[in-house]
């Protein structure tokens, strides 16, 4: 017998293998699209290597480009990868 999350597991990838929303896709739009990206954060690196100097966002009178935003974001990740790290005092 099945729990209820396995359950609803599994009527989940049931709804999705039977994909009932291509049914409200325009008829020139395939049911199955190619992707040059295997995951965000693999396209996210490809435009940073592409236009590191363009705006990628605009805050009020601040603009952060690709490049800053790629660095910025690897700062604060690396910070919360050490502070989630145990202190080790040998």
């Amino acid at each position: 017998m099945m729990d209820d999350s396995a359950f609803q597991a599994a009527n989940a990838r049931a709804a999705y293998m039977a994909r009932p929303w291509l049914k409200h896709y325009s008829s020139f739009v395939p049911p199955e699209l190619a992707t040059n990206f295997s995951n965000g954060l693999e396209m996210f690196l490809a435009t940073v290597r592409a236009m590191a100097d363009q705006a990628a966002t605009y805050y009020f009178d601040e603009t952060i480009t690709y490049g800053e935003l790629d660095r910025k974001s690897t700062a604060l990740a690396a910070a919360l990868k050490e502070r989630a790290l145990p202190t080790v005092i040998g």
